[in-house]
């Protein structure tokens, strides 16, 4: 069973990924948003194993570990969208509607966050 275990750059809270231009219908991504994208770039690349981190296809469980004091007040269930789409985004996965199995919860993590991706049996 493959699994890739990384940390990534504390995300923002699903409620501010995207933002609307007064008078326009068209959402664009929040800077912050897009901020943190590049920051998680520069870290997975510092971070990679010899040979590149491996990609998941198919069915895969996620699970992402975040520490409580550096969260804060905000609703933990809204860390999951930003990593999901970055996962996708970077190709870890397929596809964030393949995840069977999604676990988010308060932990001990030094920085950032924790993430764990296993390959579905």
């Amino acid at each position: 069973m493959t699994e890739i275990v990384c940390t990534l750059p504390l995300p923002p809270s699903s409620n501010v990924l995207w933002r609307n231009r007064h008078g326009s219908r068209k959402p664009y991504l929040n800077p912050k948003y897009r901020a943190w994208r590049h920051e998680c770039d520069a870290h997975m690349l510092a971070n990679a194993p010899v040979g590149g981190w491996p990609r998941l296809t198919g069915l895969y469980s996620l699970e992402i570990t975040l520490d409580r004091q550096q969260w804060g007040r905000r609703d933990l269930g809204n860390a999951e969208k930003a990593i999901s789409d970055y996962l996708q985004r970077i190709e870890l996965i397929e596809d964030d509607r393949k995840a069977e199995r999604i676990q988010i919860e308060f932990g001990q993590v030094s920085q950032g966050c924790r993430i764990r991706l296993r390959a579905a049996p």
